[in-house]
Formats: C-alpha cells, structure tokens, sequence
C-alpha cells in the first residue's frame, strides 16, 4: 500500500466559509476519513492529507470543490450537508473508474437555475444535458 501525504491550502481564507466546509464539530471532515480511509489534519485553511494516493487525491478535490459551493449567493454562505459529502465522494469514484468521461459530467456542464447551481452526479444524466447543451 502506497501511503500518500499531500498538503493543501483552500483560499481566499473566510471562517465562515471554512466553518460550512468542515460543519459542526468537523463531521464533515470525519465523515471524509471514514469513507476514504485517510487521516486529515486542519490549521485555518491549511489542510495535509495522509492515506493512500488514490484517496488523498480524491479528498483533495473533494475539499476544493466543496469549498468553491460554500462561496456566498445573495450575501448566504451555503452550508454543507453531509449528503452533499456522500454525493462528491460517489462522484469522485464514478470518475476514477471512467477517466474518458470526465467532460460528459461534473465539471463540465453546470446549469445555474434561481435556487442554485446543478451539477450531473453520474454519467446518464451528464449524458442527457449534453444532448439538450
């Protein structure tokens, strides 16, 4: 097992912000390590990741996506729930295991409505919006 430590830093740097992403008593970051198996650690807005390269780099991309949805709209910091974190965890696997389809969903098409952003989680819908894209 190849035991990976990688070290991030999430800006601009807002506690509030950092609050949402990590939620109430960190859950949000242990409900991370648990379903990852790897170990974070947090000062401010500097996170170092340990545990297996493959995870370490999901969770990474998992904390900065996470924390670019936390970014005010009309003034609110969005909080983050744990569903959101079992959905970016799901979604993250979907994308290891078909690398070619990264363009089909995700982070490729965003459809902003009046409540929010919505961002394809699996490749059947990433496949339906870009039909109609």
């Amino acid at each position: 097992m190849n035991i990976d430590t990688r070290e991030i830093t999430l800006e601009p740097v807002d506690n509030a912000r950092l609050l949402s992403l990590c939620g109430p008593f960190d859950d949000n970051i242990k409900q991370l390590e648990r379903r990852l198996g790897i170990e974070i650690n947090r000062r401010d807005n500097h996170f170092k990741l340990t545990g297996r390269a493959i995870c370490v780099t999901a969770a990474a991309d998992i904390l900065r996506s996470l924390y670019v949805d936390t970014a005010p709209m009309r003034g609110q910091i969005q909080d983050i729930e744990p569903e959101q974190i079992h959905l970016a965890i799901k979604e993250a696997r979907v994308l290891e295991q078909s690398a070619e389809s990264v363009p089909e969903y995700g982070k490729a098409i965003n459809i902003k409505t009046k409540r929010g952003v919505i961002k394809p989680r699996t490749p059947k819908p990433g496949a339906v919006y870009c039909a109609y894209s």
